[in-house]
């Protein structure tokens, strides 16, 4: 029969593991964990004492989160290695780094546990989820994103200041000759009417120089992620943009989000509308009901809304109840019409009302 031995039992989990692995080859190490671990055994003290080295040992292995199955991740490259991490993993990740100073086994595996629960939540989450929740995806006609330029995903630690007055930490997520787009190393507030300087700390050009600092212009900013619009507008800042997206374009994905989009509301347009049941209205800047679109589909409805000839649309949806229902929240922007026909000596009158009438 096999028996287990208690001395060699699993000290992973130990509290002190946590508690000294950043100390592991330090000179206050020896003194710690003897203090420490002055109640235990001389067979845990072993163990312990080889997790320790163990969790600090170098490490050299790909941190690839889509195999654990976590969506929206994004190429960060470390010791001239590629790892595929979400915003998580790098905040797990950049924790793991400060606290050993170095990409160890300990920092690895931080990451791999940080996968592990969220995939065990999200496996929890679905399980709880009503089966009748549906969430559709907003598709937006008549707006087709073009960009001048291609955007590229990149990763590259920086440095950003606003009136010289203090420098944030941040990195990069993609960058293109109009803008770039990166995430703050802590909460911090970009104030939108001052200037953002950008330091590339790790770029070089060809005659291995560093990058000057670029000028950048606040567009938007959610929380961690920072998106700005290029406000130097020079020969030497568009070449060195234009080399890095040309250099790296093979190694890196470019950002096609906007043709997917384009794409996905052209097909719309020409195939949903034409088959659609509903009337399409296009209003004019005075919220006065201008022009309908219609198709084969939706022809019956517009027959409906005509007499003799002439359409009811404009005195239906008057500028004053368009006004009362734009002026309502989005979620919200919706009314019922009630019609009716008064017969008087041989004439129609036509009448409508909104529910709330």
């Amino acid at each position: 029969m096999f028996e287990f031995r208690p001395e060699y039992k699993d000290v992973s989990n130990h509290p002190i593991i946590g508690q000294l692995r950043s100390y592991v080859g330090k000179p206050e190490f020896e003194p710690l964990f003897n203090h420490l671990t002055a109640d235990e055994n001389n067979n845990t003290r072993f163990l312990l004492r080889m997790e320790l080295r163990r969790v600090a040992a170098p490490c050299n292995r790909i941190i690839d989160l889509r195999r654990h199955g976590i969506k929206n991740t994004q190429l960060v490259e470390f010791n001239s290695k590629m790892h595929y991490m979400d915003d998580g993993g790098r905040r797990v990740f950049t924790a793991g780094m400060k606290e050993f100073g170095r990409y160890t086994l300990g920092v690895f595996e931080d990451v791999e546990h940080y996968a592990r629960e969220v995939r065990r939540a999200r496996q929890q989450g679905e399980l709880n989820d009503k089966p009748n929740d549906v969430w559709l995806q907003l598709v937006n006609f008549g707006n087709p994103i073009s960009r001048d330029s291609d955007r590229m995903h990149f990763s590259t630690p920086l440095l950003i200041s606003q009136g010289g007055i203090i420098d944030l930490e941040a990195t990069s997520l993609d960058i293109s000759l109009s803008g770039i787009q990166l995430q703050l190393g802590q909460p911090a507030y970009i104030h939108p009417d001052v200037d953002v300087e950008v330091n590339f700390i790790r770029l070089f050009d060809s005659e291995r120089n560093p990058w000057p600092p670029l000028t950048y212009q606040l567009i938007s900013q959610d929380d961690l992620t920072v998106r700005l619009r290029l406000k130097t507008q020079d020969t030497q800042a568009t070449q060195l943009i234009q080399n890095l997206i040309a250099h790296h374009q093979r190694r890196y994905k470019l950002d096609v989000r906007h043709l997917q989009e384009t794409t996905l509301a052209k097909g719309f347009e020409q195939m949903l509308l034409n088959h659609s049941g509903a009337l399409p209205l296009f209003i004019d800047q005075q919220n006065n009901s201008r022009f309908c679109l219609t198709t084969g589909s939706n022809r019956k409805l517009w027959y409906r809304l005509s007499k003799n000839g002439a359409s009811l649309l404009p005195a239906m949806l008057s500028s004053p109840r368009l006004n009362r229902i734009l002026a309502l929240d989005v979620t919200e922007r919706e009314t019922f019409f009630f019609l009716f026909e008064h017969h008087q000596q041989g004439k129609v009158f036509h009448f409508a009302a909104e529910y709330h009438e």
